[in-house]
Order: C-alpha cells, then structure tokens, then sequence
C-alpha cells in the first residue's frame, strides 16, 4: 500500500514539473499580448493625433506671410 502512495506521489510531482514550464511560458506569452496590445494602441492614438493636426494645419487660413 505504501508503494501505491510514493508511486502516485512521484507521478504527480512528475506531472506538475512538466507542465510548470508550459504555465509559465503561458504567462510569459500572455504578458507579451498584452505589451503587445498597449504598443498597438500607443501607436493608433499617435497617428489620430497627427491626422488631427494634419486636418488643423488644413483648417487655418494660409496669409501671404506664411507662403
């Protein structure tokens, strides 16, 4: 009886050391999405900025002093 429990004991240990390093890549990769996502968005608001200041540069009166 005792050999059944160290048995299942050394299957489970052998069952959570190898899936450890998979959770782990798992929260790896689910940290990289994420920096990933707020990059994307970083980029998006930059470029609404700059189409908002194209279409205000677009919007003033030119004079004959800025030609």
């Amino acid at each position: 009886m005792k050999y059944n429990i160290f048995l299942l004991c050394a299957i489970a240990l052998m069952i959570t050391g190898c899936l450890y390093p998979y959770s782990d890549r798992a929260s790896t990769l689910l940290l990289a999405d994420e920096y990933q996502r707020v990059e994307i968005e970083k980029q998006i608001k930059l470029r609404q900025e700059q189409e908002e200041n194209e279409k205000a540069k677009r919007k003033t009166p030119t004079t004959v002093s800025d030609q």
